[in-house]
C-alpha cells in the first residue's frame, strides 16, 4: 500500500486518541495522523426552558442536514462550524464528512485522556450532592455508542475513501453512529441504583436539579446553563442509515451500557468527582 499522510486532529483527546489507536492497528505506521467530530447535541432541544419547542423526532443522516443546521445554525455554535467546514471544502475542491456520534461511552484507548464527558460529569455531579441528579424530568432521549465502535467507524471510513469505494461528501457527507436509545432519567435511575449499593449515595432516586445549579456543580468555565441544558437533558434522536449502508457493524449495544456503569461509578468514586 502507498503511504497515506491523515491529518487527526484531538489525537490526545478521548475520541480522537481512540481513533488514533484504530487507525494505527488497522493501517500500521505508514500513516502520519484530520477528522472532523461534530455531535448529537447540534439537533437538541432546550425541553426545561423551551418546553413548546419539544423535539423528539428522529433524524436520519439520509435528511437535508447541512441545511438544517445551516438554517439554524445561530442557536448553536457547533451547527456553525459544520456548515463553514463544507461551504470550504466546497470553496477549496477539498472533501468533507462530518460525522456524528450520540453520547458516548466506555475506555478509550488513545494516548491522552481516556475518559468521555457527559456519563462521567453526570456521575460526579451526584457523587457532590450525594445524590444521583437529574435535570428536569429526565423524559430527554438520546442515542448512545461505545468509544471501540465510534473508532472503528474512522477507519472503515479512511478504508473506504483508500480504496475509492462510494462516500457522500460535502453537503451530503453527514455520517451518525448510534446502536441504542435511553433517556436520561433511566441514566440517573443507574447511577442511583449503583451508587447508593456502593453506599456513595444517599438514595437511589433521581434529584431534580436546574440547568443553573448543575452548571455550578460542574464548574467548567466554557458550559453555561443554555449548553448544559442541551448537553444534559435534551431530546437529541438520530438513526446511522448510511453509515450501517457502507458497512459499519457496531457491536457493543443498550445492555453493555447499563452494564458499563459500576466500572464507571467505581472509577470516578476513586479519583474524586472532576468538578
Amino acid at each position: 500500500m502507498p503511504q497515506i499522510k491523515v491529518l487527526l486532529t484531538g489525537a490526545s483527546g478521548y475520541i480522537g486518541g481512540s481513533v488514533l489507536q484504530v487507525l494505527l492497528d488497522d493501517f500500521g505506521k505508514e500513516i502520519a495522523i484530520s477528522a472532523l467530530t461534530s455531535g448529537t447535541s447540534n439537533f437538541g432541544d432546550h425541553p426545561i426552558t423551551q418546553p413548546e419547542l419539544r423535539n423528539t423526532k428522529i433524524r436520519t443522516d439520509k435528511d437535508p442536514n447541512y441545511e438544517w443546521e445551516r438554517d439554524n445554525s445561530e442557536a448553536w455554535i457547533t451547527r456553525k462550524v459544520d456548515v463553514s467546514i463544507t461551504d470550504a471544502g466546497e470553496r477549496l475542491g477539498v472533501d468533507t464528512v462530518i460525522v456524528n456520534p450520540p453520547l458516548i461511552y466506555g475506555q478509550g484507548t488513545g494516548p491522552g485522556n481516556r475518559t468521555s464527558i457527559q456519563i462521567p460529569a453526570l456521575i460526579g455531579v451526584s457523587l457532590h450532592y450525594k445524590e444521583a441528579i437529574v435535570l428536569g424530568n429526565g423524559d430527554g432521549l438520546w442515542n448512545i455508542a461505545h468509544i471501540s465502535d465510534v473508532a472503528d467507524f474512522y477507519s472503515l471510513m479512511l478504508k473506504r475513501y483508500i480504496e475509492r469505494k462510494p462516500v457522500q461528501r460535502g453537503k451530503s457527507g453527514y455520517y451518525f453512529l448510534e446502536n441504542g436509545e435511553t433517556s436520561w432519567l433511566a441514566i440517573s435511575k443507574l447511577i442511583g441504583e449503583v451508587g447508593y449499593l456502593k453506599g456513595l449515595l444517599n438514595s437511589k432516586e433521581p434529584k431534580d436539579i436546574s440547568p443553573e445549579e448543575f452548571t455550578k456543580a460542574l464548574g467548567i468555565s466554557f458550559l453555561n446553563p443554555y449548553m448544559v441544558e442541551v448537553i444534559w437533558s435534551s431530546n437529541a434522536r438520530i438513526s446511522a442509515i448510511k453509515s450501517r449502508e457502507i458497512g459499519w457493524h457496531p457491536r457493543k449495544n443498550i445492555t453493555d451500557f447499563y452494564h458499563s456503569f459500576e466500572a464507571e461509578i467505581e472509577a470516578i468514586a476513586q479519583v474524586g468527582p472532576k468538578h
